[in-house]
């Protein structure tokens, strides 16, 4: 299952800093609606998407597991803790440097691409090299065969960069989705074939770097935009001293974003790495199928309405209602089938991963709603509070996986989730001060989908612990069925307004209409 990128990951570190500096949202009220509308139908490509790629790279991945082991997998998840940390480190921010200006001319995106190549180039060659030391530093047998060959994807990364950042300052999003869509199939179907001869870890390999290449290749040919050969002196020393400025949080962001793999890997091994990894990577999945149609324009509906208190603080939390209605029951009814689930998807060696997948699905509730603060916090211009929120977050993981490591793989979830009892409480007082929406005015806005949904899983498992099933794939899918009822059911029951205004919702999104337009308008 390739790790392939989300919109996020193309946007950078920070992807606040485009709409905060360039603010197209801020500009005259005229091009409001023009900008808007371009806004919610990139978010309609970016769903599509995230959707077609998330759903491609399972399919592939429940295939492919039947020939690869854990540890192969884990070999992959490793490398690509040093292939994540340069990107975010370094190419990133060189083309963020950039984009985010109101109007970048094309000698300063000519100079980011030199830039980005020049540094991809030092990151991939870095990326070689350091093989052999973080095979021995992790006792993983092959490692430094695996990121030898894998370090020409940092390359790749390099190349396509700035004409990802292009398109996106063009909200070009089609042409990205499209490139999304067909490397992954393709990348993923030369990995199948390869897989099923018995190449075992040379097929995961190649099949990312096949991905990577044919979405390059996919990039260069639909973009319109060639660099020259001229360069900025003045752009280039501009975008080194912003990275400078932006090493603190991008070092930040590489912490709380890979400290979990790079400790299971580190303590319990290869295979528990790839283990800890497909179960991340499953709870990354439904958090960006579920959550990206409606996130996609939280920022542009916030933003339209942050001038008007009591509007901003209606439609703050309406949008709260709508996601948690939606993601919640994702999440819970997930957690409630995840050992079933993932017996069908992947097969029983990777069974393990169910109680890993379970604990990592309901912390997925709390991502989400985390990411509603976030936006809220770069709307208000207060991006700093997020920066503290995740040094908490990922402080308190890494200080709870020391004690909670000893009850086994079994819990390799627990520390990374356990954080989110202090910082969603207290983003959620954060995000109070600024919209004025009190603390229990958030939790009542929640705790019809949460209440539903425990139900739910209280009646998933006892459908499960009372009833004999000829095989998992029909528990599965009864439970599911089952679940989706109950939800609905109480749901009509304790809060049905919320039920008939999201469908209305989602009715809108579907036909493009401008849903953050219809947001504002009934805050």
């Amino acid at each position: 299952m390739s790790p392939s990128l989300s919109p996020s990951d193309r946007i950078g570190s920070n992807p606040g800093a485009i709409m905060s500096s360039g603010s197209e949202f801020a500009g005259s009220p005229a091009n409001q609606p023009v900008l808007a509308h371009r806004a919610t139908s990139g978010a309609m490509w970016i769903a599509l998407e995230m959707g077609s790629t998330q759903a491609t790279s399972l399919a592939v991945f429940a295939v492919m597991a039947r020939f690869v082991t854990p540890a192969d997998f884990g070999l992959i998840s490793i490398s690509y803790l040093a292939i994540y940390t340069f990107k975010t480190l370094v190419i990133d921010n060189v083309v963020l440097a950039v984009s985010r200006k109101t109007q970048p001319s094309d000698l300063e995106y000519t100079t980011s691409f030199w830039l980005t190549l020049a540094l991809a180039a030092i990151a991939s060659l870095a990326t070689f090299l350091s093989g052999g030391m973080a095979e021995r530093l992790m006792n993983a047998p092959h490692l430094k065969d695996v990121m030898s060959a894998m370090s020409v994807i940092v390359l790749f990364m390099g190349l396509a960069r700035t004409h990802e950042m292009r398109l996106i300052r063009l909200f070009q999003f089609r042409t990205l989705a499209f490139r999304g869509i067909v490397g992954t199939a393709l990348g993923g179907a030369i990995g199948v074939a390869l897989a099923a001869r018995g190449y075992g870890l040379v097929a995961l390999v190649i099949q990312q770097i096949s991905t990577s290449a044919i979405s390059l290749a996919l990039l260069w040919a639909s973009s319109s935009w060639t660099p020259s050969f001229r360069i900025s002196k003045e752009t280039a020393l501009e975008t080194l001293f912003f990275m400078r400025t932006m090493a603190p949080s991008s070092i930040l962001n590489v912490a709380s974003q890979n400290c979990d793999t790079f400790l299971v890997a580190y303590f319990f091994g290869p295979a528990n790495a790839g283990i800890y990894a497909i179960a991340k990577r499953l709870r990354l999945a439904l958090q960006l199928v579920a959550a990206t149609p409606i996130s996609g324009v939280v920022f542009p509906t916030l933003a339209e309405v942050q001038a008007d208190g009591e509007r901003l603080k209606n439609v703050s939390q309406r949008m709260i209602v709508l996601i948690s209605f939606i993601c919640v029951p994702v999440f819970v009814g997930s957690s409630s089938i995840a050992r079933e689930a993932i017996s069908v998807g992947f097969g029983q060696q990777w069974a393990a991963a169910g109680p890993i997948f379970s604990v990592l699905a309901l912390g997925g509730i709390f991502a989400i709603l985390q990411n509603v603060s976030d936006t809220m916090f770069i709307v208000r211009n207060r991006q700093i509070w997020s920066l503290y929120i995740v040094l908490i977050q990922t402080a308190l993981a890494v200080l709870l996986f020391f004690p909670i490591k000893i009850l086994g793989p079994a819990y390799l979830a627990v520390p990374f989730i356990l954080p989110y009892a202090v910082t969603f409480p207290l983003s959620a007082f954060l995000v109070s001060r600024l919209t004025g929406l009190t603390f229990s005015e958030w939790l009542t806005s929640i705790m019809p989908s949460l209440a539903s949904s425990a139900l739910m899983f209280g009646a998933v498992k006892l459908i499960d612990s009372s009833v004999t099933f000829p095989n998992n794939l029909s528990q599965a899918a009864l439970c599911s069925v089952l679940g989706a009822v109950v939800y609905l059911f109480v749901m009509l029951i304790v809060s049905r307004r919320t039920v008939v205004s999201t469908f209305g919702l989602v009715l809108d999104l579907v036909h493009s209409r401008p849903l953050h337009a219809k947001l504002a308008r009934h805050g």
